[in-house]
């Protein structure tokens, strides 16, 4: 028995049970303070394996939903109020070029994964819920594509975290402007009944085609005096690949300015390599800001 015991501490990750909820791994180094934080989370979110990158701002879980057919990943806030709305950010990251989207770096906030660091510091009370894809964004593009997933998806999401109906905001880094318009023609369509709930769209250096789907959504929550929020945040100098659109949209857009309609162009001359100014984008151009704004939607 002391045997097992002292295996189980060894392992480089931290799960959760319902009747225990101390970190396995005491590497992690997680204070008395952050006890509650972390009973409170496996109450909401069982079976469910804390990363190494949590701290004692934010913890960062990975865990399967049922059908869906890769990883989901929880960002957790220290600062979170369950008693409160909790709102649900729902990310999606960009195709995989030969970089680990969850890479965290050294000085927390400074890097592109810091998904965690970005959320905490923005003080929304919120989790951030990024589902893997596979190369391309391929997995959001064919599972997504059906109605019925996608509402099954963001009602398992729900069932998860275990708390009151709440907002759902959602956001998505280059090639996951597919599957944001998706979700938008879903709502249009009325088709999927979890996405009324959605209050924002975030495109994060995303405009590489139309989004009409997504302004059609738009138009139809002002026509309706709905809250709402589209935030563009987009790569602008030189070595920009996806700023077309966005500039058309600011153009569109500026001859009736509205406090829902935020952009947010990124002119980094700093960054010499031009993969990693595209990724960035999710520092620069304010993902911690998306996060703000649609927590005080107009």
């Amino acid at each position: 028995m002391k045997i097992l015991i002292v295996f189980l501490m060894l392992i480089s990750t931290t799960r959760l049970f319902a009747n225990q909820c101390i970190p396995l791994n005491p590497q992690l180094g997680f204070s008395k303070a952050n006890e509650k934080h972390i009973a409170a989370i496996c109450n909401r979110l069982l079976d469910c394996v804390i990363q190494e990158d949590s701290n004692q701002e934010v913890i960062h879980c990975k865990k399967k939903i049922p059908n869906y057919p890769k990883p989901v990943h929880f960002y957790i806030p220290a600062n979170i109020n369950f008693d409160k709305e909790v709102q649900s950010f729902v990310h999606f990251h960009g195709h995989n070029i030969g970089r680990d989207h969850f890479y965290k770096t050294k000085t927390p906030g400074e890097g592109y994964g810091d998904y965690g660091d970005f959320l905490s510091k923005s003080k929304a009370n919120g989790v951030l819920i990024i589902p893997e894809s596979d190369g391309n964004c391929s997995t959001y593009d064919s599972f997504f594509k059906s109605a019925q997933n996608t509402n099954a998806f963001f009602k398992d999401i729900s069932s998860v975290l275990k708390t009151q109906a709440s907002t759902v905001n959602l956001s998505g880094h280059s090639g996951a402007y597919r599957v944001l318009n998706q979700f938008a023609k879903h709502i249009n369509e009325g088709s999927a009944d979890e996405l009324k709930k959605v209050q924002s769209f975030g495109l994060f250096d995303a405009t590489y085609g139309s989004i009409e789907p997504i302004e059609k959504w738009m138009r139809a929550k002002k026509s309706t005096n709905q809250k709402y929020l589209f935030y563009d945040s987009f790569v602008s100098g030189p070595k920009a690949t996806a700023s077309k659109i966005s500039f058309e949209l600011m153009k569109k857009y500026e001859a009736n300015p509205s406090k829902n309609i935020i952009f947010k162009p990124v002119n980094d001359q700093k960054e010499k390599d031009s993969i990693l100014l595209h990724f960035n984008v999710l520092r620069d151009g304010g993902l911690k800001k998306f996060f703000e704004a649609s927590s005080s939607v107009m």
